[in-house]
């Protein structure tokens, strides 16, 4: 009997760890241009003429995947809620980059994108992306202590920013800027012409470049300065 346990328990081990190793996984899916991600995955975008959406990580967790179209968007996400999954690698070609919607502590880099479309940036929960871009009109929504690096240029950068999130943008440099900063956190923009700023409740926006038509509005011990 002792004998049969003790080769049950070694035939387990090693099942278990074959299941535990690294496998990939394919999904077939085109004809998008937006990104929704959420939960700990961590994202490496590209631009290509055409699309690929691989995944990377423990069988369990890729079995677990779900990835769909939604008009013009790719949403990633697990079927089920569960602890004590190991993460999971996306790595995501698509010819052109509209929109981002990131959340639940995943992590995005997303660079080559040229194409001086409008983008949309949705970052919330503790995720964090950078994104080297050039862009037309970049509007954003960031919240929840996340994240966001932006690198390139675009027309104009406006949106909101709350929840102690942050935003890097000091080499991005934009004709335009429109900033409303809350909740303690932190912005850095770059705008050559005009600068709207608004800042409370102990959150700073720090500002380079040559704007000369600079509006700003603070309260709640916050600031709106022009970088060293």
């Amino acid at each position: 009997m002792k004998t049969l346990s003790l080769w049950m328990a070694l035939v387990m081990g090693i099942v278990s760890a074959a299941y535990a190793q690294e496998s990939r996984r394919t999904f077939d899916l085109k004809d998008f241009d937006k990104l929704s991600v959420g939960s700990a995955f961590k994202a490496n975008v590209s631009k290509s003429n055409s699309f690929r959406v691989v995944a990377t990580g423990e069988q369990q967790d890729l079995d677990d995947l779900e990835a769909k179209i939604s008009g013009r968007t790719l949403v990633i996400k697990y079927k089920n809620s569960r602890n004590r999954r190991k993460g999971v690698t996306l790595d995501i070609e698509m010819p052109a980059l509209a929109g981002v919607d990131l959340s639940g502590a995943a992590s995005m880099k997303a660079a080559g994108f040229n194409g001086g479309n409008d983008l949309k940036l949705d970052v919330s929960g503790a995720a964090k992306l950078a994104l080297e871009i050039e862009a037309g009109d970049v509007s954003f929504d960031l919240s929840g202590a996340s994240s966001t690096m932006l690198t390139g240029s675009a027309r104009s950068l406006k949106g909101d920013i709350s929840g102690a999130s942050s935003l890097k943008a000091s080499d991005f440099p934009v004709k335009d800027a429109e900033v409303d900063a809350s909740g303690a956190s932190s912005a850095t923009v770059h705008p050559s012409s005009r600068l709207l700023a608004e800042a409370s409740g102990a959150s700073s926006i720090r500002y380079a470049g040559g704007a000369k038509d600079i509006r700003v509005n603070t309260s709640g011990g916050s600031s709106v300065k022009k970088s060293d």
